[in-house]
């Protein structure tokens, strides 16, 4: 059913007011119920925090977050990456230290991370699961395998270590600062 302008003392058909009781997002501009998709949905939760759904060229991504002060949590998916994130910080302001716990999952693969920083020092580790850590450092794909990285950083710092277990078994590796060496 088309627009109609309404002036006093115009009828209002009961055609017409059936279609104003089922409002849809498939009905075209201009007739009535049309409820029309914004390419962004805001809506802040006030002291909890907020919620949004956008719409970016070819993807669409939602986030909710927490709105505290220290350790705030958050959601994210988003279809471009088709991976979700859910995980939470801390960045200390009085007591000099972050911290952050975060999963993220998608394509078949997942990565727990954990890492805690303090002045000079900290510590970082993630579980991989279907992804590896190559020779530069970087997170890349790996079939069938799971893997479980750290690193700890400071003054003297112990070089990142990292365990693949794979069909064939558990082996550990040292990065000696180019590459990863088997350990003996």
């Amino acid at each position: 059913m088309n627009t109609k302008t309404f002036k006093t003392g115009d009828i209002v058909t009961p055609e017409f007011l059936n279609e104003l009781q089922n409002p849809s997002f498939n009905k075209q501009p201009g007739e009535v119920g049309h409820l029309p998709t914004p390419d962004r949905l805001h809506i802040p939760l006030g002291n909890y925090g907020f919620a949004k759904i956008e719409k970016n060229d070819n993807a669409i991504s939602f986030e909710i977050r927490e709105n505290k002060q220290f350790d705030p949590s958050v959601i994210q998916y988003t279809t471009e990456s088709k991976e979700l994130y859910q995980g939470h910080s801390f960045d200390g302001g009085v007591y000099p230290a972050t911290t952050q716990e975060w999963m993220k999952s998608g394509s078949g693969a997942v990565q727990y991370h954990q890492e805690f920083k303090v002045n000079q020092g900290g510590h970082t580790e993630d579980v991989l699961i279907n992804k590896t850590i190559d020779d530069n450092g970087d997170i890349v794909p790996a079939f069938g395998m799971i893997c479980i990285y750290s690193v700890s950083g400071g003054i003297n710092p112990d070089p990142p270590q990292k365990c693949e277990i794979t069909a064939s078994g558990p082996i550990a590796y040292t990065h000696d600062g180019t590459r990863w060496v088997q350990n003996a």
